[in-house]
């Protein structure tokens, strides 16, 4: 299950003016969006048409008044109004069948960014590819971008007018590539040896959070790039399947944009009664706290 929160924006917001949505993305085909809102709360708010593909939600972005909710199973991305969980319409960005359950989705400059991966031939045979499409929610045209060959998109994340893309090239080497949100050309291609990254997160500042298969944190600036910091916090890559092939867009990091201050699942040493510890990071003072001292299992925290 993933988790997205919506905060409903207004001159003096209040715990009333926000609506959480729930994300089902089980492995019972169960393609549903729940809401909660005022106490309420509406079981299956929004279903995904299951008719032709029998279909889950991978991933979902909200932005304005709308959600964009990416199928798992199929290549379609449903636009969804926020306000009646009404389906406004469906966009196919690729040939049926997708062929790729694990996908991201982010909004920028008006367009819907989908990573995706499918086979494709080439001159030199049978390949599979990663790439991103850029999807015109308005005339539904859509464009595609190549970012790797045989290897995974495994994060994406858009802020300050860029795209960042983190990826595997070959032989378990990890980049981050970073974007122009406009015209889509390449900035940098950011090479750290840390593993791969897995999880991105956007900080008050704009700055970029990247979470490492070794335990590791950095942080990015995302306008020039240097690494301000770099962090062991000993976070756990929770959905994260096969070193990085499989992932789920649910996972063990969350962060109060307001307080700066992380929250995620750390790996508990072993053996123990179940993998994580519930623990935060405050990114103001470095200061790592234990929050509860009971060992727990998860599968996604927002």
């Amino acid at each position: 299950m993933a988790v997205f929160v919506y905060g409903c924006r207004s001159s003096d917001p209040t715990p009333a003016d926000s609506k959480y949505f729930v994300i089902s993305a089980n492995d019972e085909f169960d393609g549903s969006v729940s809401t909660y809102s005022a106490g309420k709360i509406i079981d299956g708010a929004y279903k995904v048409d299951q008719s032709k593909f029998g279909d889950r939600i991978s991933d979902a972005v909200i932005s304005g008044d709308k959600m964009y909710a990416v199928h798992a199973e199929s290549p379609l991305v449903d636009v969804i109004d926020l306000a009646s969980m009404k389906l406004i319409k469906s966009i196919s960005f690729a040939r049926a069948p997708s062929g790729n359950e694990y996908k991201q989705i982010e909004f920028s400059n008006n367009k819907i960014i989908i990573a995706d991966r499918a086979l494709i031939y080439t001159q030199y045979g049978l390949e599979d590819e990663s790439f991103l499409k850029i999807v015109d929610p308005i005339t539904n045209n859509v464009d595609s971008i190549p970012i790797t060959l045989n290897n995974p998109i495994l994060a994406l994340a858009q802020v300050n007018n860029k795209i960042f893309v983190s990826r595997r090239i070959a032989n378990q080497v990890e980049s981050i590539l970073v974007l122009d949100a406009t015209n889509y050309s390449i900035i940098k291609d950011i090479n750290l040896a840390q593993g791969f990254c897995s999880n991105f997160l956007i900080d008050k500042n704009n700055n970029l959070l990247a979470f490492f298969s070794s335990g590791k944190m950095m942080l990015i600036n995302t306008n020039d790039f240097s690494i301000m910091k770099t962090s062991v916090t000993g976070g756990a890559l929770i959905n994260v399947l096969n070193g990085g092939e499989s992932i789920t867009n649910s996972n063990g990091f969350c962060l109060d944009r307001e307080a700066n201050v992380l929250y995620y699942m750390r790996l508990a040493a072993q053996p123990a009664s179940a993998p994580y510890i519930f623990s935060s990071y405050d990114l103001n003072t470095d200061v790592i706290t234990m929050l509860n001292t009971n060992f727990t299992s998860a599968s996604a925290l927002s």
